[in-house]
C-alpha cells in the first residue's frame, strides 16, 4: 500500500461518516460530488454537493465535511496527483444493512 493510500484511507472513512451525519436518516443512497475550483495562497476553493438520487429531503454539507474533503484534496496535492474532483456514491444494502461505496476521480 502506498503512502498516499495509507493517508487517504482514514480521510475517506471520515468523509463517509460525515456524509451519513449530513443526510436524512431515511436515505438509502447518496452521491457526494466535490470539485476543486481554484487553489492559491488563500487556500483551496471547492464546490461540494450531496445528491438525493431521487429521494425526498435535503443533504446539508457541514463544515466538518468541507474540512475532510479539503484534507483529501490537500493530501493528494502533496503527492502531485492533480486530483480535481471526486464522485463518491454510497448505497445501503437492504440484505445486510451495510453501506456500499463506489468512487470516481477526476484528473486533468
Amino acid at each position: 500500500m502506498s503512502q498516499l493510500q495509507q493517508l487517504q484511507g482514514p480521510i475517506d472513512q471520515a468523509i463517509f461518516a460525515e456524509v451519513l451525519a449530513c443526510i436524512p436518516k431515511d436515505w438509502v443512497k447518496v452521491r457526494l460530488d466535490a470539485t476543486v475550483l481554484s487553489e492559491g495562497p488563500g487556500g483551496t476553493k471547492m464546490s461540494i454537493r450531496l445528491e438525493a438520487l431521487g429521494q425526498t429531503g435535503i443533504g446539508i454539507v457541514s463544515d466538518e465535511l468541507q474540512d475532510k474533503v479539503r484534507e483529501l484534496f490537500l493530501v493528494n496535492a502533496k503527492f502531485n496527483t492533480e486530483l480535481q474532483g471526486i464522485h463518491y456514491e454510497y448505497a445501503l444494502d437492504a440484505s445486510d444493512g451495510r453501506w456500499t461505496f463506489d468512487g470516481e476521480y477526476d484528473y486533468p
